[in-house]
């Protein structure tokens, strides 16, 4: 429900797809487990954070904060008792995942805010000698996009 209220009122382009979190938390094991917390208010979720942790290193993976959640700031609370835990597990680094200034300016101020360090890896490029073949694999991945855009706003009805 948060996830859907946030990517409504976000409306960016995602490949993330909350059901296949819970499916794949299903099928790990404890050590392996996601760690999912969430700041309600009155017994009602306003905000979620799930991160994975292995070794030294921590993931962040998925936040969803409904339309009630925003004034309350919950989502610092939740990265900070993330940092609190990860460091006493002995996690070094933690990776709060990628940014976009222009398509989701909010979350992008949201990681700033918490002081971390920008890194910049070089996106995804694909080699190609023969125009047809980069053509059919360059419309692949627009329709890849389009059926997961389409499917994450059918859940959102």
């Amino acid at each position: 429900m948060m996830y859907r209220e946030m990517m409504a009122r976000k409306q960016f382009d995602t490949t993330v797809d909350p059901e296949q979190f819970r499916q794949v938390q299903q099928g790990l094991g404890d050590n392996l487990k996601m760690s999912v917390l969430v700041c309600e208010k009155d017994g009602k979720p306003l905000n979620a954070l799930v991160i994975s942790a292995m070794g030294g290193s921590a993931v962040f993976l998925l936040a969803a904060t409904g339309d009630e959640g925003l004034a309350g700031n919950g989502a610092y609370l939740l990265q900070w008792r993330a940092i609190e835990m990860l460091k006493a597990r002995g996690c070094r680094w933690y990776d709060l995942g990628g940014i976009n200034p222009d398509k989701n300016p909010g979350g992008y101020q949201f990681k700033r805010g918490l002081g971390g360090q920008e890194v910049y890896r070089i996106g995804a490029y694909a080699l190609c000698n023969d125009p047809i073949n980069g053509a059919v694999v360059a419309c692949g991945e627009r329709l890849r996009t389009a059926f997961r855009f389409l499917r994450t706003r059918g859940r959102a009805s």
